[in-house]
Parts: C-alpha cells; sequence; structure tokens
C-alpha cells in the first residue's frame, strides 16, 4: 500500500513537471513569436515611411521653398545612412542582445519621425532623416537576421517570403495612403500617424520585457538587481571595446563615396562637366577605401565582416544577382513615372494608380516566390524571373503600361527574398549578420548607381 502511494506521487510529480516544463515552452513560444510579429511591423513601418516621404516630397519642397536639388540630398542622405548603418549592424547584432537592441532602434526610429513632424526648417528634417534611416536600417537587418535563425531551414524559403509579401505591401499602400491624405491634411498628420504605430510596438514591447521579468526575477532582492545593472554596464564596456572603429570608417566611407560618386553623376546632365570629374573622383575614393578594408579583413583574426563567404558559390550568385536586381529595381522606380507621364500624360495620382497593380503583384509575387522555392527549388524562381523580365521587354510597345509594371515587379518580387534564403540555407547562423549585411549594403549602392544611369539616360 505504501509503495503504491510513493509511486503514486513519483508520476505525480514527473506529470507536474512535464506539464510545467510545456507550458514554459508554450509560453516562451508565444513570446517570441510576438516579439517577431512586433519586429516585422516595426520594419514595414520603416519602409512605409520612406516609400511615404517620397510622396509628400512636392508638399515639403512647397512649404519650406525647397530646390530640385536639396530635396535630393534628402533622399541621398537617407539612403547613405541605410548604407553605414547595415555595416554598422554587423557589430551590433553579434554583441548586443536582440530585443533591446529592436527596442533601442526603434527609439531611434521614433525620435526621428517626431523631428520631421514638428521641423521647422529644412536642417531638422534632414537630422530626423538621418536617426529614421539609422533606427529603420538596424531593424531590416535584425529581422532579417532573425527569421533566419528562428526558423528551421526547411521553412526559411516560404517565412522569407511572407515577409518580403508584408514589406511590399507596406512600401505599396504608402503612395496610395500618403496621396489621399496630403492633398486634404498637413503632410505631419501622415508622419504622426507613424508614429502612433511606433508608440504600439514599443508599448507592447515593455509588456513583453516586464512579463519575462516577472517570471525570472520573483524572489530577486534590490542588490542583485543593482549588482545585475553593474555587470550589465561592465559587459556592454567590454563589447564596445570589442568594435573595429577603423574596419567600420574604411567600409562606412567607401558606402558614401560611391553613393556620392553615383549621385553626382545622376546631376551629370544638368549640370557642367566638372560633374563628371567629382563623380569619378567619389568612385575611385570609394574603391581604394573598400580596397583597404578587404587587405584590412584579411590581416585581421577576427574581421569586422568574415569576406570568407564569398568562397560560398551560392553566396556569390545571390549577391550578384542582388546587385543586378536591385539596381533594375531602383532604375525602372524612377524611369516608369516619368514615363507613364510623357506617354499617357497623367498627374501624379493617375500615375499611382497605373502603378498601383505592379506595386501589389511585387508583395504577391514574394509570398508565392517563397512557396515555389521551398517546394521546387532556386532553379525554378530563376527562371520565372528571368521570363517575367524578357516578356516586359518583348511586349513594351503592346501591352498597357500598368501590364508592363506588373511583369517588371514578378521578375522582382518572386525572387527577391527567396534567393537570400537559398544563399543563407549553407552559412552557419554566427555568420548571418556578415551575409546579410554585405548583401543589404552592395545592393543599396547598386540601388543609387541604377538610378543615376536612368536620370542619365532619360
Amino acid at each position: 500500500m505504501q509503495t503504491d502511494v510513493v509511486r503514486k506521487k513519483q508520476f505525480d510529480i514527473k506529470d507536474n513537471v512535464k506539464f510545467n516544463g510545456n507550458v514554459l515552452k508554450s509560453k516562451a513560444f508565444v513570446s517570441k513569436n510576438i516579439f517577431i510579429i512586433i519586429m516585422v511591423l516595426g520594419c514595414m513601418m520603416g519602409s512605409f515611411s520612406h516609400t511615404a516621404f517620397s510622396s509628400m516630397l512636392e508638399n515639403i519642397m512647397k512649404e519650406f521653398n525647397l530646390s530640385a536639388s536639396k530635396s535630393q540630398l534628402m533622399t541621398a542622405v537617407y539612403s547613405m545612412t541605410i548604407g553605414v548603418t547595415t555595416i554598422l549592424s554587423v557589430f551590433l547584432t553579434k554583441y548586443f542582445d536582440k530585443k533591446k537592441l529592436f527596442f533601442s532602434s526603434m527609439l531611434i526610429f521614433g525620435f526621428g519621425i517626431v523631428l520631421s513632424a514638428i521641423s521647422l526648417n529644412y536642417v531638422l528634417i534632414i537630422i530626423g532623416r538621418i536617426f529614421q534611416a539609422v533606427g529603420s536600417g538596424v531593424v531590416l537587418i535584425l529581422s532579417q537576421i532573425t527569421l533566419l535563425s528562428a526558423y528551421s531551414k526547411e521553412k526559411t524559403g516560404v517565412v522569407m517570403g511572407i515577409y518580403g509579401f508584408l514589406l511590399n505591401l507596406s512600401s505599396a499602400a504608402a503612395p496610395v495612403v500618403t496621396l489621399l491624405l496630403v492633398n486634404s491634411m498637413p503632410w505631419q498628420f501622415i508622419m504622426w500617424g507613424i508614429y502612433a504605430v511606433v508608440v504600439v510596438i514599443l508599448g507592447v514591447q515593455i509588456c513583453l520585457y516586464v512579463l519575462e521579468k516577472r517570471k525570472c526575477e520573483k524572489e530577486q532582492k534590490n542588490k542583485a538587481k543593482k549588482q545585475e545593472i553593474k555587470e550589465s554596464i561592465i559587459e556592454a564596456g567590454k563589447k564596445i571595446k570589442k568594435f573595429d572603429f577603423t574596419s567600420f570608417v574604411l567600409s562606412g566611407f567607401s558606402v558614401i563615396f560611391f553613393m556620392a560618386g553615383f549621385t553626382l553623376f545622376k546631376e551629370m546632365k544638368n549640370s557642367s562637366s566638372n560633374s563628371l570629374i567629382k563623380s569619378i573622383l567619389f568612385v575611385l575614393a570609394g574603391v581604394v577605401f573598400i580596397v583597404v578594408f578587404i587587405v584590412r579583413q584579411k590581416q585581421k583574426k577576427k574581421p569586422y565582416i568574415n569576406l570568407k563567404l564569398f568562397k560560398n558559390k551560392n553566396f556569390v550568385i545571390v549577391v550578384i544577382s542582388s546587385i543586378i536586381i536591385y539596381a533594375v529595381m531602383m532604375g525602372t522606380a524612377v524611369w516608369f513615372p516619368v514615363y507613364i507621364k510623357r506617354i499617357a500624360e497623367a498627374d501624379m495620382e493617375r500615375v499611382g494608380i497605373i502603378m498601383l497593380p505592379g506595386a501589389l503583384s511585387t508583395a504577391l509575387a514574394s509570398a508565392v516566390g517563397g512557396w515555389l522555392y521551398q517546394k521546387y527549388g532556386i532553379r525554378l524562381i530563376y527562371s520565372i524571373s528571368i521570363c517575367s523580365f524578357i516578356l516586359a521587354i518583348l511586349t513594351r510597345n503592346i501591352v498597357p503600361l500598368w501590364v508592363l509594371f506588373v511583369l517588371r515587379s514578378i521578375g522582382i518580387g518572386i525572387i527577391m527574398m527567396s534567393m537570400v534564403a537559398w544563399g543563407m540555407k549553407d552559412i552557419e547562423k554566427d555568420k548571418y549578420s556578415d551575409g546579410t549585411a554585405i548583401i543589404c549594403s552592395l545592393r543599396t549602392v547598386a540601388g543609387a548607381f541604377g538610378t543615376a544611369l536612368v536620370a542619365m539616360l532619360m
């Protein structure tokens, strides 16, 4: 009888432990998914604000009496900051907690939004845009690393496809929402709307943090908390000491000089021949900085960015593909509105309506591309993308303008995220930050080149 009671207690204990373990796992699973959701939402806000700002640039120019060159400077500064921030993110994502990094980035992004909304002059808008670029740039890299790390390699294609769908959907919605609102109310109203979403994101993360702290520190005393704070400060100091400032400056300046050179090249058509000389000098300076950076990385035992990833054949293909796709995407994004205005003699609202199906097609193609890649492999994705571009070129004088833009958008959307998932599948998880930063920084420069080339040809 006694042994039966003992056995019953043992089984009860085992069942209780098993039950509690499952509860803890399920709670951790829910917490992880909520964090991923709000992080992707934060990334969507960065994408939305960037596209929305481009749509209300004309109103800002009128309000502050800005010239076309000054308005282009706001866009160029934002793009340059994004490029530099992606390089900085390599260090940040390796050595700092993801949740704290996301919270800090959203605070910076939110501060930039507020600064732009309350700006009384042109300079404050640019400073606000810089803060926005820093915040959204870190979140962009962090979200991709988190999604690639959080799910198995068998699911990354679908996950990245959904991620691309949401980002492209926010980009597609931004000009529509902006054009509907900006004619009936001040452009600052849109910025405050974005800030309201940022506040909600930060609020949800604070709630998650408080709940996690309560679970982990129910019996912790104040002294222990103070000791933990001291230890975290010391640990942060050690992490900052690991920061290779020289490598960051070299890579950062290379991005800035390349983008500045391409920006001057874009304006060369409407200015003196000195712009061409300046453009070439800036690009050459960028080449010098990147060569010195590469030599430095090879000499260091712990390089700032691991360039050994280029030994991976799939990764090299993805980098080259990203450069080409992003140059085409940004170049055609500049060319299509001008082309539509010339051919159809349409105003900006009609241009937006004609381009909307294409923008939505990019989002849908991204989701479908992720699923197709997971099921049939990357060759099918590349084949669909290439065929879509060829079809767009062959039918450019036959089909309506919106169909032409849809074909272009399918070719871009179906491959953009799928190829990143494919290129990163053979890379170790601790190298995801290096790989993501390389792809994002190079395609940012490629986007500037594509825009400059199209602007010169028009």
